[in-house]
């Protein structure tokens, strides 16, 4: 809000000279300027409604991001409308009214929901309960408080009804089954403010009920994120997590039709163990493949004088898998690189590096430049490669000259430089570079 007062206030400047003005920060909260369909829906709120005596609220996250959010919940071929807003009056928690499209094409009320939060967190639609229609899912977000309410509704053969309410710290809407219908993973509190998965999903009887509930690790203080990825029989959520000791983990657990099963945590905790690291940096799914890796870090060798920048660490990806030689599971470290998160990317390092080469800042030139290691010296020696990232718009050195362009992303150029070598092992090709080592962010 601050922004768009200090842009209006610089515009009236540059259109008028010095300008004086005063705004209430509810006069900013205006409805979008309304098309068609949304006036039809503003006009039948009226039935209930002063437009005058409302404030639109815009959900925080997700795809749908206007107060006015349009759906065929039950695919046919009408759309219902759900309006987010406050009474300026009001004790400021969000009411949504849905209203139905009719075949005329106007709108008529036919639900008026009550909000459990003063924002909506996210608007999402899902199938959950059959093939056909769509439930409507609504985060609702107390910022008072700080607390989150999840609220399933589904509209079925005319009727409303809300399916689930309950508190969430995170969640996670997929089809875990594979059969069509989505299923909600949240995590939440419970009475003893310990953290807990729960499982929810149509049941035999056509409703939506909890499918299975875990208790997740009792040094868990705060949730970083939950992301969804595939194992070699189903699929399982890797919960990235800050304990109470100040180190990141990540808890895994498999979600099949039998419930939840803790695959790594408290309960394996010589698995859990391995995935502690010192920095907050998350689970990923690198290759994009639906394989999530857990980062965790190493130093990387080399002897550093006082004068010299410490060099990043060197990010290690485990991956959690099972053979016929192994019982049960075990981590798999599959990738180890080098990852610039300022500037938007990473060096894979083949195996031959490891142990063998380090790297050295050179803020002044934005590069990171990678060296070989004497194993006897301990000191950086045969330089091998140099990464940097260049505006388009400032001035390139002549010493650029022989970088090989590696890809442009907006404004900013990612080069390369690879020094000449003889009968180096650890030497790189260009096409390796290119091909194998190097990856946006």
């Amino acid at each position: 809000m601050a922004n768009k007062l200090l842009a209006l206030t610089l515009c009236l400047f540059l259109l008028g000279g010095c300008a004086s003005i005063s705004m209430n920060a509810e006069d900013l909260l205006v409805p979008p300027r309304l098309n068609q369909r949304q006036t039809m829906v503003e006009e039948a709120l009226q039935a209930t409604v002063s437009p005058g005596s409302i404030l639109y609220q815009y959900p925080q996250r997700g795809e749908y991001r206007s107060p006015f959010v349009f759906f065929d919940m039950d695919n046919d071929g009408l759309q219902e409308a759900i309006v987010f807003y406050t009474n300026r009056a009001g004790d400021e928690m969000v009411r949504a009214k849905v209203l139905r499209e009719t075949k005329d094409g106007y709108f008529q009320q036919v639900r008026d929901i009550t909000g459990n939060g003063d924002q909506v967190d996210f608007v999402q639609f899902s199938h959950l309960l059959d093939r056909e229609s769509c439930s409507l899912l609504i985060g609702w977000h107390n910022s008072r408080k700080g607390t989150y309410t999840l609220g399933v509704y589904a509209y079925r053969d005319g009727n409303w009804s809300r399916e689930a309410q309950m508190a969430y710290e995170s969640l996670d809407v997929d089809d875990y089954f594979g059969d069509g219908l989505n299923e909600i993973l949240l995590i939440r509190q419970d009475s003893s403010d310990y953290y807990q998965l729960t499982l929810l999903g149509r049941t035999v009887d056509g409703r939506l009920s909890t499918l299975g509930e875990l208790a997740l690790s009792p040094d868990m203080v705060a949730v970083l994120q939950m992301c969804r990825g595939r194992l070699d029989n189903g699929y399982a959520v890797y919960i990235d997590q800050l304990r109470a000791d100040s180190f990141t983990a990540t808890e895994v657990v498999a979600v099949t039709r039998n419930g939840l099963q803790s695959l790594v945590g408290e309960l394996n905790f010589e698995l859990y163990s391995e995935t502690f690291r010192e920095q907050e940096v998350l689970s990923v799914d690198l290759q994009e493949d639906g394989l999530v890796e857990i980062p965790t870090h190493s130093e990387l060798p080399g002897y550093l004088s006082e004068d010299e920048l410490e060099p990043p660490p060197l990010t290690n990806y485990l991956r959690l898998t099972t053979s016929a030689e192994q019982s049960g599971y075990s981590f798999q470290r599959v990738y180890s690189a080098a990852v610039n998160e300022e500037a938007g990317y990473l060096v894979f390092f083949p195996e031959r590096w490891l142990g063998n080469v380090t790297i050295r800042r050179r803020p002044e030139s934005n590069e990171w430049r990678f060296y070989k290691v004497d194993p006897v010296t301990d000191f950086a020696t045969t330089e091998l490669l140099r990464i940097g990232v260049y505006s388009i718009r400032d001035y390139q050195d002549q010493f650029t000259k022989n970088y090989i362009d590696l890809v442009q992303r907006g404004m900013f150029q990612y080069k390369a430089y690879i020094p000449a070598t003889t009968e180096e092992p650890l030497a790189i090709t260009e096409r390796e570079l290119e091909t194998q080592l190097f990856m946006l962010l």
